[in-house]
């Protein structure tokens, strides 16, 4: 469970450089970012809801592992029970 919401966390923060990443390269039209600045506190929930720990923490790719991961132990709890 702590492996589940570090991962989220890790991928929050990823997703919070990624928006800096993309409004630094004019990807968007946004031009919030001064030079040599990572203000990741400007990516927030309340501007975009894809930066959210919730959101993040059941998202289809993260459930998917875990749910395999639970999987697998489950199984094996039973077989060597």
């Amino acid at each position: 469970m702590i492996l589940w919401i570090l991962g989220a966390y890790y991928l929050q923060r990823e997703r919070k450089f990624r928006g800096i990443y993309n409004d630094v390269a004019g990807l968007k039209n946004i031009n919030v970012v001064k030079a040599y600045e990572m203000p990741t506190c400007k990516y927030t929930t309340k501007k975009d809801k894809k930066f959210g720990l919730l959101r993040i923490l059941f998202s289809k790719t993260i459930l998917w592992f875990y749910f395999l991961i639970i999987f697998a132990l489950t199984i094996f709890y039973l077989t060597t029970k």
